[in-house]
């Protein structure tokens, strides 16, 4: 219906890194499922331990990194493609982190 626009929130599980992209595609196929397509995308997940870089275990940096990095880019690649196949510029928003618009002595390494 022309004028018409819809939101969906779904809610997926993106740090089992131990199988790469599976989560994200599925998430993607859920949204075109259910709404008959996908236009926007805003990938919103962000982990932030806060605590000097110093101080980072490899074990949090992992986690950090996974989420605020990996999974965000994996969401985005997953959204891009199903995008880009229908022919439409990929229209997509990652603003979960901040971390381009401020710095913290606190702010976990990246």
């Amino acid at each position: 219906m022309k004028g018409v626009s819809w939101r969906i929130n779904v809610a997926a599980n993106v740090l089992k890194l131990s199988i790469p992209c599976a989560c994200e595609r599925r998430m993607v196929e859920m949204v075109v499922e259910d709404l008959g397509g996908l236009d926007v995308a805003v990938n919103n997940a962000g982990l932030n331990r806060n605590h000097a870089a110093e101080e980072c275990s490899e074990d949090d940096w992992d986690a950090t990194f996974g989420l605020n990095t990996k999974a965000v880019f994996l969401c985005c690649q997953a959204e891009g493609r199903h995008m880009l196949a229908k022919g439409a510029p990929p229209a997509l928003r990652a603003p979960a982190s901040g971390c381009d618009r401020v710095a913290s002595a606190i702010t976990d390494a990246y």
